[in-house]
């Protein structure tokens, strides 16, 4: 048993069609197709990543500006700061719509 493990060592590191034969058997060859693609699979999705990762942060980007033009929305500007002014003129008042053709309805008083 030792002689044949040795020989067949040695015919795997000498004779390369056995080498082969012997890969071929054990299926080697489809064990490194299917790692190459899944090399390729993994490169692709990390591509993928990496754009979601730059729209990601524009997102981020345009989060940030928009708290802040809310923030600035939301603080009191100084010319509001005091009481509002309320206009003391009276209001005309109409009971029914004017036309556009006779001006103002003739039901119209002020207020």
């Amino acid at each position: 048993m030792v002689d044949l493990k040795g020989e067949l060592l040695r015919l795997l590191k000498e004779d390369e069609e056995f080498r082969y034969a012997v890969m071929g058997l054990l299926g080697i060859e489809e064990i490194l197709k299917a790692i190459k693609s899944l090399q390729e699979q993994v490169a692709k999705h990390s591509e993928a990543i990496l754009a979601l990762q730059r729209t990601i942060e524009a997102q981020q980007d345009a989060i940030i500006s928009l708290q802040k033009s809310v923030e600035s929305l939301q603080r009191p500007s100084n010319r509001y700061r005091g009481p509002l002014k309320l206009n003391k003129k009276p209001l005309n008042r109409c009971r029914e719509p004017s036309s556009l053709n006779r001006g103002p309805s003739s039901r119209c008083r002020k207020a």
